[in-house]
């Protein structure tokens, strides 16, 4: 092989060494964008979970709250039935002593 080709040859060799390593520095680059971008998106991703379990807390402690308030409720609607039914009976009393008070009198 001549000289001169062999010098073509190696500049050729440095050529593709230059272009190989522009293109591993851009890949590198490309590398470090997405990796800080995973890190964004990791705290953007913590930041999320952590509200999303203070929300489902709040809803946790709204609902044993509202538990409560609907169990008291339905235990102050069973004693106002009771109170009810003891009322309708006492007035149905009333009324068998008013019949037989009005048919003394009237008799």
């Amino acid at each position: 092989m001549s000289e001169k080709l062999l010098e073509q040859v190696l500049k050729e060799i440095r050529d593709f060494k230059v272009e190989v390593r522009n293109e591993l520095s851009e890949v590198r680059n490309e590398l470090s964008e997405i990796k800080n971008r995973v890190g964004n998106l990791e705290v953007e991703t913590k930041g999320i979970r952590e509200e999303h379990g203070t929300l489902l807390r709040t809803l946790e402690e709204r609902t044993s709250v509202t538990n409560a308030t609907v169990t008291r409720l339905a235990e102050d609607m069973d004693h106002i039935k009771g109170d009810v039914s003891r009322i309708v009976k006492r007035i149905d009393d009333h009324e068998i002593e008013i019949k037989v008070i009005k048919k003394a009198v009237a008799g």
